[in-house]
């Protein structure tokens, strides 16, 4: 007869049992591993797709930055030249009298005047007659709403003489403004830009 049939047949399993309790858990630590493995590949893939983010929404505030101080850059452009367009020279007649033949007599003044609401600096009008330097006039500064001018010796009331005026602004920007209502950035020599 049998003596105990569980200890019969756990002696005959033994090793079988021992080998299925191995591979049991040879599977489960390979599992535990590859999804462990599998866990921090995707956490990688999180973090990479984060800081993608991340690096783009910065890109996009640069860009934005970028836009932003291009525009403040264009309309302080803009205002200076909108100054700088209210800064004038011209020519001016003064008749004093008729001549022989009902013939004016008279000569030509420069006017320069400054109608913007900030003062100008370094003011330099010139007026020519033909290609030469007939006269000129300097300021170290003309306030807002300042003007003034300064003869010629032209006296023929059929030829005006040309106005030009060099100045800078409130922003250390030189213009160069000519009667026709040209306008023109130069450097410290008076030349353009």
């Amino acid at each position: 007869m049998r003596k105990n049939w569980v200890l019969d047949y756990t002696a005959a399993w033994h090793d079988t049992w021992e080998i299925i309790g191995a591979f049991a858990t040879f599977v489960a630590v390979a599992l535990a591993l590859v999804g462990f493995w599998f866990e921090a590949r995707r956490a990688q893939r999180a973090d990479a797709r984060a800081e993608a983010a991340e690096a783009g929404r910065a890109a996009d505030r640069a860009a934005t930055d970028a836009d932003r101080a291009a525009a403040d850059a264009a309309r302080i452009a803009r205002e200076r030249r909108a100054q700088a367009l209210l800064v004038l020279a011209y020519p001016e007649w003064h008749e004093e009298h008729r001549g022989l033949g009902g013939r004016a007599v008279g000569h030509w003044r420069v006017r320069h005047g400054n109608y913007s609401a900030s003062p100008i600096f370094d003011v330099f009008a010139q007026a020519f007659v033909g290609s030469a330097v007939d006269s000129e006039m300097t300021s170290s500064v003309l306030v807002p709403g300042g003007a003034g001018d300064f003869l010629t010796t032209a006296t023929d009331n059929a030829a005006p003489p040309v106005a030009v005026i060099f100045f800078r602004d409130l922003a250390g920007v030189r213009w160069k403004r000519l009667q026709t209502g040209e306008l023109i950035e130069v450097d410290e020599n008076r030349r353009p830009i």
